[in-house]
C-alpha cells in the first residue's frame, strides 16, 4: 500500500481536467468532448479519498467526523461565496420566473442534491443549460454524496471482512456501477448522467489505482503516464454530447486517468510541476466554480459570443478562480466559513419558502416584462393541466389496469375516410388550432405520444415509459390507417424530420387510400423560452435569432428538399414565420398581439388557430 503525499502529477491532472471542462463550456465546437474533464475529476477524487480513508484506517486513526469536516472545509466555503454572489446579481437582474428557479437551484446546490433536481428538469447538454446558473454544481453534489457513503462502507467492510476482501469488493462494486451506467444511459439518459450509482465506478476506479499500486522504472513511469494523458486528451477530442454518457465510451477517459494515477510520474516528468500547471491545478476547484456563471452571464447578454468574448470569459474565470482560492480556500477562518454558508443557504431557503422571488422588494418584479412572463406562465400551466385530463397523447393516458390506452374521443373507429393527426406533443398543439375550423360532421382521429417520431417501421423499444408508449402509438396508427383508410393525414413533430423514413411512411399511406398527406414542419424554437427571449430581445412582433435553435432552419430546409420528390404537401412553419437577412433570422413571434408559444416552441391554441387558417384553411387544403 502506498503512502499519501502531495503529487505534482495529480495537481497537473487537475489543471488538465479543469481546462477541458472550461474550454468545452465556453465553446463545445472547439472541444466537443471537454466534458470528460468532470469524469477525470471523479477519478482523482476517488484516488485521493480512498488514500485518505484507507491510510487512516490502517493506522487506526480514522474519524468519520474529522473526514466530513475536512471535506466541508474544502468544498463549502468557496461554493457558498459563489452561490451567494450569483444570488445577489440575480436579485437585481433576473425576472421572477428566472429568480424563483435559481433560488431552488441554489438551495439544492448548497445542500448537495442539485444533481437530482437537474435530472428532473433538463439534460446537461440541453439548449436551456445556459439559463441554469448553477448547473455545474451537480458534480459537487455527486462527489459529496460519495463522500457521505464511501467512508462508512469502507469502515464497516474493513472491520468485518478485512482490507484484502474489501479491496476485491470495491472492484466488484466498480464493475456493477459501470454496468448500471451503460444500461441506464440508454434508457434514462438524464438520471444516468447525473446520479451517484452510475458515476460511483469512476471514483472507485480511482480508488483501485490507490489500493493496487504498480511499481514502474523511470522510463516506464513516463511512458504509462504519457499514455494515460494521451488517452484522456483523445477522449476529449473524440467524444461528443450526442453520445449517451456515461455509457461504454466513458471508460476511455477513466482508463486514461487510471494509467496516469498508477504511473506516479511526479519526479520523472518535471513538466508536470511547471508554474502554469502548478497554479492552474491549485486554483482548479475555484476556477470550476466560477467559470460556469461567467458562461451563463455571457450567453444572456445582447452581444454575440465570438472568439474575443470567449477568450475574455476564460481569462475572467481564471482571475475569479485565483481570487477565490486566495481569499476563501487558503484562509483557515472556520467562523467566517460558517457565516458565509449560513448566509447563502438561509437566503436561498427563506426567499424560496416565502416567495421573495416575486416580492415587492425587487424592482424588476414590477416591470411590464415581468408581468408578461407571468401571463405566459399561466398559459403554460393551463396547458399542462389540460394535458393531464384532455390529451390524446398516449404517454399520458392509461386505463384502469395501468395499460396505455387512448380515450374514446381520440380515435374514430366507426367512420372511414376521415382525417388523422399523427405525431408528438407539437403535432397535438397544432391540431388544437385546426379542429375548430373543421365541419362538425368531419371524422377526426388523433394519435399522439410525447417525444415520439411518427413511423410505421421504426421501433424504439420497451425500456422506458415513453418508448413503450411511442411504439404502441405508432402501431395504433398503422392499424388505424389499414382499417379506417383516412383520406387526409397530417403529420407533425418537434424536430429532426429529415431523419424519418419518408419512403415507407408515404408508401404505406398511399397504399391504404390516403389522398392527401400534409407534413407540418417545426416551429421556430427559442431557448429557454420564447417569452423570456422576447422580453429581453423582442422588437414589435419579431425576435432575432440570437437564441434560436439553429438546427430548426437546417431541418426545415432538408425536409423541404426531401419531400419535394413526393406527392406530399409540406407546410413550413419556419419559413412562414421567419425571414433570413445575411446570416441571421428574424422571426414573427407575435400573432394578433400574442406570442405564438408559451414555452420554447409549442404553439398556443390561439396561435395554432391563426396558423391553421393562414396555411391550411385559406389556401383550401382543408
Amino acid at each position: 500500500m502506498q503512502s499519501m503525499g502531495f503529487r505534482s502529477d495529480i495537481n497537473f491532472l487537475r489543471a488538465i481536467a479543469v481546462v477541458l471542462v472550461v474550454v468545452f463550456h465556453f465553446s463545445n465546437v472547439a472541444l466537443p468532448g471537454g466534458f470528460v474533464g468532470v469524469d477525470i475529476f471523479f477519478a482523482i477524487s476517488g484516488y485521493l479519498m480512498t488514500g485518505i480513508i484507507v491510510s487512516q484506517i490502517q493506522k487506526q486513526r480514522f474519524s468519520l467526523l474529522s473526514f466530513y469536516l475536512a471535506r466541508a472545509k474544502r468544498i463549502i466555503p468557496a461554493l457558498s461565496v459563489m452561490v451567494l454572489s450569483v444570488l445577489v446579481y440575480a436579485w437585481f437582474y433576473l425576472f421572477d420566473v428566472e429568480f424563483i428557479k435559481l433560488l431552488k437551484h441554489a438551495f439544492s446546490s448548497l445542500l448537495f442534491y442539485s444533481n437530482v433536481v437537474y435530472w428532473q428538469e433538463a439534460g446537461y447538454f440541453s439548449a436551456s443549460a445556459h439559463q441554469n446558473w448553477l448547473l455545474h454544481t451537480w458534480s459537487l453534489s455527486v462527489e459529496w454524496q460519495f463522500y457521505m457513503v464511501y467512508p462508512i462502507i469502507l469502515l464497516l467492510l474493513t472491520k468485518v471482512i478485512g482490507l484484502r476482501w474489501t479491496k476485491l469488493l470495491i472492484i466488484l462494486g466498480a464493475i456493477a456501477s459501470f454496468a448500471a451506467s451503460v444500461y441506464a444511459s440508454n434508457i434514462w439518459p438524464d438520471p444516468a448522467y447525473f446520479s451517484l450509482p452510475t458515476r460511483a465506478w469512476q471514483m472507485m476506479v480511482g480508488g483501485i489505482a490507490f489500493l493496487y499500486p504498480v511499481t514502474f522504472n523511470t522510463s516506464s513511469q513516463r511512458a504509462v503516464s504519457l499514455l494515460g494523458l494521451a488517452i484522456m486528451l483523445i477522449s476529449a477530442a473524440w467524444v461528443s454530447p450526442e453520445m449517451n454518457w456515461p455509457a461504454w465510451p466513458s471508460a476511455l477517459p477513466i482508463l486514461g486517468a487510471y494509467l496516469f494515477l498508477i504511473a506516479d510520474a511526479s519526479k520523472s516528468l518535471p513538466v508536470y510541476n511547471t508554474a502554469v500547471f502548478k497554479y492552474t491545478g491549485r486554483w482548479s476547484y475555484s476556477i470550476y466554480l466560477w467559470h460556469w456563471p461567467v458562461v451563463v452571464w455571457m450567453n444572456n447578454q445582447s452581444f454575440a459570443v465570438d472568439v474575443p468574448i470567449i477568450l475574455g470569459g476564460i481569462a475572467l474565470s481564471v482571475v475569479l478562480g485565483a481570487l477565490s482560492f486566495w481569499a476563501i480556500e487558503s484562509r483557515r477562518v472556520p467562523v467566517l466559513h460558517v457565516v458565509i454558508f449560513a448566509a447563502a443557504s438561509t437566503f436561498a431557503a427563506t426567499a424560496n419558502s416565502f416567495g421573495l422571488g416575486e416580492t415587492s422588494l425587487r424592482t424588476l418584479s414590477h416591470s411590464p416584462s415581468n408581468t408578461a412572463l407571468y401571463h405566459y406562465e399561466a398559459i403554460r400551466q393551463k396547458m399542462a393541466d389540460e394535458n393531464n385530463t384532455l390529451t390524446c397523447r398516449l404517454s399520458s393516458n392509461k386505463d384502469r389496469h395501468g395499460n396505455f390506452a387512448y380515450p374514446a374521443p381520440c380515435i374514430d373507429w366507426e367512420q372511414q375516410h376521415g382525417l388523422l393527426f399523427w405525431g408528438d406533443s407539437h403535432a397535438e398543439s397544432f391540431s388544437r388550432g385546426v379542429l375548430p375550423g373543421l365541419p362538425q360532421q368531419q371524422s377526426v382521429s388523433r394519435i399522439f405520444s410525447s417525444g415520439c417520431r411518427p413511423s410505421f417501421d421504426m421501433k424504439v423499444g420497451d425500456s422506458s415509459v415513453f418508448r413503450r408508449a411511442c411504439d404502441q402509438a405508432n402501431e395504433t396508427a398503422r392499424t388505424f390507417v389499414s382499417k379506417q383508410r383516412p383520406d387526409t393525414v397530417i403529420i407533425g413533430m418537434k424536430d429532426q424530420h429529415e431523419m424519418m423514413d419518408w419512403d415507407n411512411i408515404i408508401a404505406f399511406l398511399k397504399a391504404n387510400g390516403t389522398e392527401q398527406i400534409i407534413v407540418i414542419g417545426p416551429t421556430p424554437q427559442y431557448y429557454p423560452t420564447v417569452p423570456l427571449n422576447y422580453v429581453k430581445q423582442g422588437e414589435g412582433e419579431t425576435l432575432t435569432s440570437y437564441k434560436l435553435d439553429y438546427a430548426i432552419p437546417a431541418t426545415d430546409a432538408k425536409l423541404a428538399s426531401i419531400l419535394a420528390d413526393y406527392d406530399v404537401r409540406y407546410i413550413s412553419l419556419f419559413s412562414h414565420l421567419c425571414d433570413k437577412s445575411e446570416d441571421a433570422y428574424r422571426c414573427r413571434v407575435k400573432l394578433n398581439g400574442e406570442l405564438y408559444s408559451f414555452d420554447y416552441g409549442h404553439l398556443t391554441p390561439e396561435s395554432a388557430r391563426i396558423l391553421a387558417n393562414e396555411l391550411l384553411f385559406d389556401p383550401g387544403y382543408l
